[in-house]
């Protein structure tokens, strides 16, 4: 490597060769390609909102440049910028930056292009579009969730938006009717998407619009309410009926106003009704989506939960978390036997054979069984069944991830509503997962919640009957929103959401993001890093947060960086033999008058969950179930292994850092058995990121140099990561 002198005159007489240089149009750079160091000259489009990356344009062309040096660029910049072309994932982009300076600030943005899906191409790339008369498909009346995609539709064509972690649309309602929208043509490998920079990259055209999501209140026994607001005033009306294509009625509400509310009555306990709100103003109509909703059925709503490994009692506020110790099998095995019409199982795993005897037993007495099991797993127990009970498995092609439901449905339709039951939570039907593993099983008694399970079993299943129909049957991403997700059960509010149809993944954020003083994950892995981020903001925010996982290996590399940054020693993985396979978030359970509640089910915290698999979760808003799965949680924290932050360092690998403590700049050593690229981050200790660039790396020892840091006197974290692994390293800076 240059010693330090040499590299300072060489960056000094690189500047002066660069600022000599003139622009040339972004056209002809792009026409260069990668490789290239080019001078260019343009209006920066993006500020903050797309984090590192900045994208501009001058009349000719777009493009992307990648520095953290341009961190403070804001968009209406004009800058010329000099640096060397780079293809990073299809995507043509300066990176690394030379130079750069502003010529202006405060320059309207460009004229977008006008074009449609179908034109979303190279010709376009960096470029500021505009697509109009769009319609979004995924989730539409939903709200925009971070590293997220979002399918829409124009002109008969498709395409996708992406949102990142931390972006402004955040919390934003998706589009229910037609709108025009504006943002960036990029490319993500063989894929164009529409980069959107803040809600004011959507354009209404409707005179009148639905700005909230439809919410759900005021559930009774024979009634429930439904509200909206719009942008201005408009009437109050809903259609509503026994089917999503059958909305055979209608109600009206008080008009006149930006907030509406109307009262859909007459109900029957745990009648399932859909129903699709509405607001006209002078001709013009605001749709809502057409979405399912319950009534409180006549339940008892008696609740029990389970765990697989011991608790600790110390923490109970009265009522105590039950260990099974060794008899997770033989409780399944007794609700079996409870079963007097049906029993419906959805199951990612099965080879206990005496719940095979059991099931068997059932059927022998007239119990209509029907079962979904995944198409790739073992069950072996499978092979024990009567052959007459009906059987699915669940598909293998491409798009699909698993069928990763660990749910059983008992006597849905029974004439006595106090028979009904729903058996769910982490637990397979193994032995590892009943005797040795950690887990947790929750049973509802409901009779309004066992028919929002069977309607998600009969989507699977292609039809109600007892005969799989596999030409209707749906299963992953070709799933659709069609089940209640709110229900009084017990008098307290549950909520329940199946994946990859109904967002889950917002959820499990907004939870975390409802935390007001404590909250506790006990987790198998986290390898979304908008839920990492979530976890994170909240310990800056002064919260109490504690997080468990299996190991910190299942978790991303950016996720397990950010939490060990963050939260120090309160990020642990287990210490205890076998897997800790919970997939559970506690919230609040100190504070009673907040919302104490605990989130939990068998997805996973991770993309495929969200986007390919078969998973269910239920939120229940309850300070005694909070504090009981608190029991298990403080049982498993404090048998849990924090991470050393010095050990974790790994400079056994060859990463080390001098001189450390630093002032303004320092080294970066790393040993590499490959050439590629490293991504670079320094993290403050509330986990922010303050400093990022990626570093091209050779075979053998590379070092690197840092300067002008403009850091804050503290620690911080300095993470490399090739997208796979990642090293951690502790700075000091003075």
């Amino acid at each position: 490597m240059h010693n330090k002198l040499l590299f300072s005159i060489i960056a000094i007489f690189a500047s002066i060769q660069v600022f000599g240089q003139n622009p040339i149009p972004m056209q002809e750079a792009r026409d260069l390609g990668a490789g290239e160091t080019v001078t260019v000259q343009g209006i920066v489009t993006t500020g903050t909102e797309l984090g590192t990356i900045k994208y501009l344009q001058d009349e000719t062309a777009g493009l992307a440049a990648y520095s953290s040096s341009l961190s403070s660029l804001q968009r209406g910049d004009e800058i010329k910028i000099t640096g060397t072309l780079k293809d990073y994932n299809n995507l043509l982009e300066i990176d690394p930056v030379a130079s750069f300076e502003i010529i202006s600030s405060g320059n309207p943005d460009p004229d977008p292009a006008v074009i449609t899906p179908n034109q979303m191409s190279e010709d376009y790339e960096s470029e500021l579009i505009r697509v109009n008369g769009v319609n979004f498909t995924t989730n539409p009346g939903g709200t925009f969730a971070g590293n997220q995609s979002y399918d829409f539709t124009s002109n008969g064509q498709s395409s996708t938006i992406y949102v990142r972690s931390n972006h402004p649309l955040i919390g934003e309602v998706i589009p229910i009717g037609m709108v025009d929208v504006i943002g960036i043509c990029s490319q993500f490998y063989e894929n164009f998407q529409l980069l959107l920079r803040d809600k004011d990259d959507i354009v209404n055209t409707s005179t009148i619009n639905i700005i909230t999501p439809v919410t759900v209140g005021d559930i009774q026994t024979n009634s429930l309410s439904l509200s909206w607001e719009t942008n201005v005033e408009g009437s109050t009306e809903a259609f509503y009926g026994p089917g999503y294509d059958d909305l055979d009625q209608h109600k009206t509400g008080t008009g006149g106003s930006t907030g509406h509310i109307v009262y859909i009555d007459q109900l029957s306990p745990a009648q399932v009704i859909y129903a699709q709100v509405f607001s006209v103003l002078d001709g013009d109509t605001a749709w809502s989506p057409v979405y399912a909703y319950s009534s409180m059925s006549n339940s008892s709503g008696g609740i029990k939960v389970y765990f697989t490994k011991n608790v600790d009692h110390s923490v109970s506020n009265g009522v105590d978390a039950i260990w099974l110790d060794k008899k997770a099998a033989d409780t399944l095995q007794q609700y079996i036997h409870r079963a007097k019409l049906s029993i419906d199982i959805s199951i990612y795993n099965f080879n206990i054979s005496q719940v095979a005897t059991a099931l068997n037993l059932a059927y022998d007495r007239g119990v209509d069984i029907r079962i979904i099991y995944d198409g790739e797993t073992a069950n072996s127990a499978l092979q024990l069944l009567d052959p007459g009970i009906p059987k699915l498995a669940s598909p293998t092609f491409e798009e699909y991830g698993i069928m990763h439901n660990k749910i059983m449905v008992v006597d849905a339709e029974s004439d006595n509503p106090d028979e009904p039951i729903v058996w769910t939570g982490s637990t397979n039907w193994t032995v590892n997962n009943m005797y040795d593993d950690q887990n947790n099983i929750i049973i509802f008694q409901d009779r309004a919640l066992a028919r929002a399970y069977t309607i998600e079993f009969n989507e699977m299943w292609g039809s109600d009957g007892m005969q799989p129909n596999s030409s209707l049957a749906k299963f992953g991403p070709y799933k659709t929103d069609n089940t209640p997700h709110e229900f009084i059960i017990g008098g307290e509010r549950v909520e329940l959401y199946f994946s990859p149809s109904d967002q889950t993944n917002s959820k499990i954020v907004k939870t975390i993001e409802s935390t007001n003083y404590d909250m506790e994950a006990a987790t198998m892995l986290i390898t979304r890093s908008d839920i990492g981020y979530s976890i994170r903001d909240k310990k800056d925010e002064g919260k109490k947060t504690e997080v468990i996982v299996n190991s910190e290996g299942e978790c991303s590399a950016l996720v397990a960086s950010t939490l060990a940054a963050a939260l120090g020693y309160d990020f642990k993985e287990s210490g205890e033999s076998h897997t800790m396979h919970n997939k559970y978030l506690i919230v609040d359970e100190s504070a009673i008058n907040s919302d104490p509640l605990v989130l939990t089910g068998c997805h996973n915290w991770s993309n495929s969950a969200e986007v390919k698999n078969d998973e269910n979760t239920v939120i229940v808003h309850s300070a005694v179930w909070a504090n009981v799965y608190y029991q298990e949680f403080k049982a498993r924290f404090d048998a849990g292994v924090s991470l050393d932050i010095d050990e974790y360092s790994l400079a056994e690998k060859g990463f080390a850092i001098y001189p450390n403590p630093a002032i303004s700049e320092v080294n970066i050593n790393y040993e590499s058995v490959d050439n590629g690229q490293l991504e670079l981050g320094i993290y403050d200790l509330a986990g922010r990121l303050v400093h990022q660039e990626r570093l091209e790396i050779k075979s053998g020892n590379n070092t690197f140099s840092i300067t002008n840091l403009n850091l804050m006197p503290g620690v911080y974290m300095v993470r490399l990561s090739n997208g796979n692994v990642f090293a951690l390293h502790k700075l000091i800076v003075n």
